[in-house]
């Protein structure tokens, strides 16, 4: 299993003890406005999270999923994956889910940070795609603040995002 330590938080592969935590940020009322989706019920969770266990399994890895552990405690997700799924792509794509109660202490960004880097270094990336809702300021200022810039707006399914890259530097 796979753990990055900082000296803030780990970064360690799921476990089925999670599914509380991992219920509590994608159900929080900020969340659920945020998302496109959402478990509906815990039981839905679980599957959700073995989803990402089994997908952390799988060679080759197209989507690695890490949850944020602070001492001991669960604070959230971030998801490393292959752009479109395609592990020959030499571009990935990021994203972080933080629970409520460590939102607003500038992990989210230091977790941004950490996985980009990772993602630029494991699987080599050129480049590395973040998105969100036009509407949600807070995920914009995290992944501004991390070093991405905006690409563009566009609208998926109704819904207008902005599209932000990060590109990996010389020597990474």
């Amino acid at each position: 299993m796979k753990t990055i330590k900082t000296k803030d938080f780990a970064l360690r592969h799921p476990k089925a003890k999670d599914v509380d935590g991992y219920y509590e940020t994608e159900t929080d009322p900020v969340s659920k406005k945020m998302f496109m989706s959402f478990p509906e019920s815990l039981n839905e969770a679980e599957k959700d999270l073995q989803k990402h266990i089994k997908d952390n399994a799988k060679r080759p890895i197209v989507s690695e999923t890490f949850s944020v552990i602070i001492d001991g405690a669960y604070a959230g997700y971030t998801k490393i994956q292959f752009q479109n799924f395609d592990s020959k792509s030499e571009e990935g794509r990021v994203h972080i889910a933080i629970h409520p109660r460590f939102r607003g202490k500038g992990l989210a960004t230091k977790v941004i940070r950490t996985i980009t880097s990772y993602g630029f270094k494991r699987y080599r990336f050129k480049r590395i795609f973040a998105q969100c809702k036009l509407k949600n300021n807070a995920v914009a200022r995290v992944i501004e603040k991390a070093g991405f810039r905006l690409e563009k707006i566009h609208t998926i399914d109704g819904v207008q995002k902005m599209w932000w890259v990060l590109e990996r530097k010389k020597g990474d």
